[in-house]
């Protein structure tokens, strides 16, 4: 019995009945959440064999795909998370500082308030788009957690699509200001900053959150196949 064995597919050919068994186990799509599928078949032609093979092949590339886009969003939620760090401790400084100049130093620091307003649309956006990512968002379960089991992915992905399109309409709503800023050349009244420079936090926000919604998607999907081919198993057992 031969075992050759390329990637994550290998086949086991008998030598006796030279029957060939094809078997491949994958794949990481999410840190700490393992999908492994293992199938068996039996071919008695080369040519049977041979378009399997490539089958498989195109299955393997579907999979290395879903993890460079793994690695990508995982890169981009890491980044978010900076942010956020630096954003909420630049709030911190400047709000406490703005307390303490005013109450013992008696002079206001007058532009605080810009800069910590804007800030805090560019957290809360952020913030919105990491709990995109985990399903996080608030939202009212009483409909869909007593939606049976074949209606799980459906609804992900009806509320996905609809999620996606507030966000592209908030992205739209963002850069129409952004592109009217640019255009009057208008700036802020206390730093004197370009007036785009804050409003480019609504489009930025936006583009994260459609693109974690469409990662929360992707992934409960593929958690539903899992658990349906489970099931399946179970009940040829």
């Amino acid at each position: 019995m031969s075992v050759p064995a390329w990637g994550g597919l290998f086949y086991v050919k008998n030598a006796l009945t030279h029957e060939t068994y094809f078997l491949y186990q994958a794949v990481d799509l999410k840190p700490k959440h393992y999908f492994c599928f293992l199938k068996t078949v039996e071919f008695t032609t080369d040519e049977s064999a041979l378009h399997f093979e490539k089958k498989q092949q195109k299955f393997l590339r579907g999979v290395e795909s879903m993890k460079i886009y793994k690695k990508i969003m995982n890169a981009l939620a890491a980044v978010e998370k900076i942010v956020l760090v630096i954003s909420t401790l630049l709030i911190l400084v400047l709000t406490v500082g703005n307390v303490f100049s005013r109450k013992v130093i008696h002079r206001s620091w007058s532009f605080t308030e810009e800069l910590v307003v804007a800030v805090f649309v560019l957290i809360t956006l952020l913030a919105a788009a990491l709990a995109c990512r985990e399903g996080e968002l608030v939202s009212l379960t009483l409909v869909t957690d007593r939606l049976p089991k074949k209606l799980k992915k459906p609804s992900v992905i009806l509320i996905t699509v609809l999620s996606i399109i507030f966000s592209v309409i908030l992205f739209k709503y963002g850069m129409d200001k952004v592109i009217t800023q640019l255009q009057n050349g208008k700036r802020t009244f206390v730093l004197n900053w370009p007036e785009w420079i804050f409003w480019s936090f609504v489009p930025i926000g936006s583009v994260c959150m459609v693109l974690h919604f469409i990662e929360y998607c992707v992934d409960e999907c593929a958690k539903t196949n899992a658990a349906e081919k489970n099931d399946m198993k179970k009940e040829d057992k």
